[in-house]
């Protein structure tokens, strides 16, 4: 029987579980259920691709300590395409039993994931995507002999120097690490080929960055780190930690900048239950209050401090000024400064686009100081898209290079290949 079943978890039986921005987020007991499910589910998944790194992170974001998710991560540190999406739901969705008979019936998966079907449902997503070919197995005959990898296939596999890779990461709540080891369970019953790499507490978007770059070198984000930042004049950084993962990061990768000095707040990892509790990005953004573990009065005015959330993809920005009037600087804003940075250091675009994205919820002063950008900057182009992440990352791909930013915080740049190409000159 397959454990972590929807009746151990307590999980009534009317209970639907939907696909978020990026993942699954629900109260963590429900979690074990799912995390199992995502497990073998992504297995699946990782089996019809060559080569290339996938991640997962265990988090709930700004979401309270109870709470806890799966945010996956697809190939290139992308978000998943929508036919990975729709099964991932399928597959967390099923009855206990129907989950039984495709994990445990001899052959079935050997069949589903031979690799003439992986190359067809890789290659032609609209017509056969995993759950029809999981269907067809049930539902017809089959001849698992025929089907299974053979040994050759496996040898060629095996000698390939750059192999698929699943990189595990998590924030810093208690169920983290059972999860993760639930997960482990769900996606080994599938394959026990492809390596699951633990990283340990991460930050979201760190891990993005990883592994887009897994295969690049060791540690490309420090390198980043310490060339963007050797010619800086030595500053005092104040980072608002939420008491997340934030903690053990921040630090680590500022080491690399000696020009920088870094003051951490609100950083009690080690007290679960503080996790975004009247701090961090989301509370600042949200409540519109001064978070709590920051005196802004022992610091001089317009001293800035920058606000994570619990796993680090959110920031927004505050400051007091001399008369101890809260300045609050959110994605609309952080979006500006991006522009306005792009703009003075890439005078000459080259002919490429470069895209302010945002959604219809941006304030109306963001939208009209980038149309004043771009008068004397014509390569800059203004797109707003419908709410949510994986709008605005669609939106960003009519530009060669995009930032993208929600009023909370949530953003990113984007750069295409060749834009990043000609840029690094």
């Amino acid at each position: 029987m397959i454990p972590y079943n929807r009746a151990s978890c307590k999980i009534p039986d009317s209970m639907i579980f939907q696909y978020g921005t990026a993942g699954f987020r629900y109260l963590s007991t429900y979690l074990p259920h799912i995390a199992y499910r995502i497990g073998a589910a992504m297995a699946m998944i990782v089996n019809m691709y060559s080569p290339e790194a996938y991640g997962i992170v265990f988090t709930a974001s700004h979401n309270p300590w109870r709470d806890n998710g799966v945010k996956i991560v697809y190939r290139n540190g992308l978000m998943l395409p929508k036919q990975h999406v729709e099964f991932l739901e399928y597959f967390v969705n099923l009855s206990d039993e129907e989950c039984h008979k495709i994990l445990d019936t001899p052959g079935l998966l050997e069949t589903v994931l031979s690799k003439e079907n992986s190359r067809i449902a890789a290659e032609d997503k609209e017509i056969r995507t995993l759950k029809d070919l999981i269907d067809s197995a049930v539902n017809a005959g089959y001849d698992p002999s025929l089907s299974i990898l053979t040994s050759e296939e496996s040898i060629e596999k095996k000698n390939n120097e750059k192999k698929n890779i699943v990189i595990l990461a998590r924030d810093t709540r208690e169920s983290g690490e059972y999860l993760e080891q639930v997960f482990e369970s769900g996606f080994k019953r599938v394959s026990s080929d492809i390596e699951l790499l633990k990283a340990g507490y991460m930050p979201t978007a760190t891990h993005h960055f990883y592994v887009s770059h897994y295969f690049d070198n060791e540690d490309p984000l420090a390198a980043l780190l310490e060339k963007g930042f050797e010619d800086t004049t030595p500053t005092t950084i104040h980072v608002d930690c939420a008491n997340g993962v934030g903690t053990f990061w921040v630090e680590k990768y500022f080491k690399a900048c000696p020009h920088i000095n870094v003051k951490l707040y609100n950083d009690a990892v080690r007290d679960k239950k503080l996790l975004n509790n009247e701090c961090g990005a989301d509370y600042v953004q949200a409540i519109r209050l001064r978070p709590d573990g920051i005196d802004y009065q022992s610091v001089e005015p317009y001293t800035r401090f920058y606000h994570l959330d619990g796993d680090c993809d959110r920031m927004v920005m505050t400051f007091n000024d001399e008369d101890q009037h809260l300045h609050i600087f959110d994605g609309d804003h952080l979006l500006l400064l991006f522009i306005s940075f792009i703009r003075k250091v890439y005078e000459n675009s080259n002919g490429y686009k470069i895209g302010a994205v945002h959604t219809g919820y941006a304030n109306s002063g963001l939208v009209l100081a980038i149309n004043k950008i771009a008068e004397d900057y014509p390569c800059l182009i203004n797109i707003r898209t419908g709410t949510g992440v994986a709008k605005l990352i669609k939106g960003s791909t009519a530009a060669d290079m995009a930032v993208y930013f929600e009023p909370n915080g949530h953003g990113s740049i984007l750069v295409s290949a060749n834009c990043k190409e000609e840029f690094m000159k």
